[in-house]
């Protein structure tokens, strides 16, 4: 049996960037998560909170088919953050599931038209 090499690629918002390492977590009746360490160069990267985040993996069928792209995870920026150790900085994004939007959009309507009522 031949050995598969799998590979990853990471969009937000649409653009490809390039990533160090990826952390997706699942559990059963809570939203899954994952991080991303991103390098940094001489800028800072510029990704606002709610940017959309996907994570493609591949696998090599064979030499006539090529890579088949599949969606791991998807999800929204929620935090992010610079970390640097031993000389080398790093930056990090921390990502919610898109059920996590929803339920925060769903609190700020009930609560919008709770207390759109009581006055």
């Amino acid at each position: 049996m031949a050995i598969q090499e799998h590979s990853f690629r990471l969009y937000i918002e649409g653009e490809v960037v390039e990533f160090m390492s990826a952390s997706v977590s699942f559990s059963a009746n809570k939203p899954s998560s994952a991080s991303f360490v991103l390098p940094t160069g001489m800028q800072s990267p510029d990704i606002p909170r709610m940017s959309m985040v996907y994570l493609f993996y591949s696998k090599e069928y064979n030499a006539d088919e090529g890579k088949r792209w599949t969606l791991l995870w998807e999800g929204i920026v929620v935090g992010s953050g610079f970390n640097k150790t031993q000389g080398q900085s790093n930056f990090s994004i921390a990502c919610s599931d898109l059920w996590t939007y929803m339920a925060e959009t769903q609190t700020a309507f009930l609560s919008h038209n709770l207390i759109g009522a009581e006055s």
